[in-house]
């Protein structure tokens, strides 16, 4: 299930950027809770870089998700703890996409059922910044969710 995705503008099919849900790591059987973060430059449907998560993100409890990439380094972040990094490619500093939320890839006319990896659930936020955040401020976000 994909959270969000960025794409390019000739198709939605090659991506730079997919956050998603899922249930297989390689190497691993098929587990509940990965969250998986890939990065790919050029755009394409094939190929890249994976930050995969142990299993953790479980359905029906809310997780404080940063997903973040500069310079080719990435980052995931679940609930304020670092799930790794990797390195990869460096990307241009500019590069026209689209940011589409809860899908991968979505048809013409907007019908809902044909919504390539649709997400079933509820995103109570999303925020972007123009500059990395500190893993610090990553666990301060997290905890203001906890706090309530």
């Amino acid at each position: 299930m994909s959270l969000f995705a960025l794409t390019v503008p000739e198709t939605t099919r090659k991506h730079i950027l997919l956050v998603e849900v899922g249930n297989r790591r390689p190497a691993h059987g098929a587990e509940a809770g990965i969250v998986r973060y890939l990065m790919r430059w050029p755009a394409s449907n094939r190929g890249g870089m994976n930050i995969y998560s142990p299993p953790s993100a479980f359905p029906c409890q809310w997780h404080h998700l940063v997903a973040q990439q500069k310079d080719g380094g990435m980052e995931l972040f679940i609930d304020g703890a670092s799930v790794g990094t990797a390195r990869s490619e460096s990307f241009p500093d500019a590069v026209p996409c689209a940011l589409q939320f809860g899908g991968l890839e979505f048809h013409s006319k907007g019908d809902p059922t044909k919504i390539d990896r649709p997400f079933a659930g509820r995103l109570a936020e999303i925020a972007i910044y123009d500059r990395l955040l500190t893993p610090e401020e990553v666990r301060a976000h997290a905890a203001l969710r906890r706090s309530k």
